[in-house]
């Protein structure tokens, strides 16, 4: 009966082990991960100094010793791809105790197949990919990057180099069949696009103002009482249009008005194409709020945003 009941025991233990394991392998399938893209972006220079690159976001693959992922970690592979240029920027660093070795000939990456090479140490550094160039850090070599010309795709990428480890030369690259490598640039946001002429526009084309004169002030048209009449006597829009501003809050509000001005022509001649106010008056209640305010930051930051609107589509003329 005892050995009976231990023959059950054990045959239970073998399924729930079965039962794990296939548990296991079907959460690995399921759970697989596409083939790994890299960071985008632009601002990589090929010069020898790494520090515009971004070690955790651009970081693509480790790559082992004589390219077998059961050794060690000699160095990392770094990826940033400028969809602008269609450009593989390439940085590849040294992984401690390992020290990398100042060899050109070994120092590549391929496309496809190993003799497929799309840069190395024999490339130059002409600001024209493939370009290359060794990275120090201070006067220690760590690695070296690179660029090179590819189109959007899918990809087989081997990158490689030699290292000084263990007391001797040991070859560092990822696993020696490549690595996955799709590049597919993200589609960038619709841009937002709407109706709006700059103060110099309307300074230099006073024939296209619509329901405003030159001659109007801005005592008349914004209900300016005896808000800084220091800076602000009874100016006319025109005059507006030239203010310089300043560093104090008088600056301030010329800064503004001179914005405002520009503003205030643009929702009168574009309507509901210029955003974002819905009218006139809506446009000017916040004008007044703001230089009511006493307080330059205020001031400054709705001219900012007005000067933004400004600065949109002017239609047919340039200003």
């Amino acid at each position: 009966m005892e050995e009976k009941y231990e023959r059950s025991k054990k045959l239970a233990m073998v399924f729930m082990v079965a039962i794990v394991a296939l548990v296991a392998f079907v959460s690995s399938v399921s759970a697989a991960a596409p083939a790994p893209a890299p960071n985008y972006g632009d601002d990589i220079t090929v010069d020898g100094v790494y520090s515009e690159w971004n070690l955790g976001a651009d970081y693509f693959a480790d790559m082992y010793r004589a390219g077998n992922p059961a050794k060690i970690v000699e160095s990392k592979l770094y990826l940033r791809y400028d969809c602008s240029e269609n450009v593989m920027y390439a940085l590849v660093l040294e992984e401690t105790p390992a020290e990398a070795e100042l060899s050109a000939d070994d120092a590549w990456i391929a496309i496809g197949l190993i003799q497929d090479k799309v840069v190395s140490g024999n490339s130059g550094n002409d600001g024209v990919p493939p370009d290359f160039s060794w990275v120090y850090n201070g006067e220690d070599l760590v690695d070296y990057e690179a660029s090179f010309a590819i189109d959007e795709g899918t990809y087989n990428i081997i990158a490689h180099l030699n290292v000084y480890d263990d007391s001797e030369s040991q070859t560092s690259r990822t696993n020696k069949d490549g690595l996955a490598l799709v590049i597919s640039c993200p589609e960038e946001p619709p841009q937002e696009e709407w109706m709006g002429c700059t103060p110099g526009y309307w300074k230099n084309h006073p024939e296209a103002w619509v329901g405003y004169s030159t001659d109007d002030t801005l005592r008349e048209v914004f209900g300016l009482g005896d808000q800084f009449t220091t800076v602000l006597p009874d100016d006319t829009l025109i005059e507006a249009l030239n203010y310089r501003g300043g560093s104090r809050v008088e600056g301030a509000a010329q800064i503004l008005m001179r914005a405002a001005t520009a503003a205030l022509l643009n929702e009168d001649k574009f309507g509901d194409d210029y955003p974002p106010y819905t009218t006139e008056q809506e446009l000017i209640n916040a004008v007044m709020s703001a230089l009511n305010s006493n307080n330059r930051a205020t001031m400054i930051e709705l001219a900012e945003a007005l000067d933004y609107r400004n600065n949109g589509n002017c239609g047919s003329e340039e200003e």
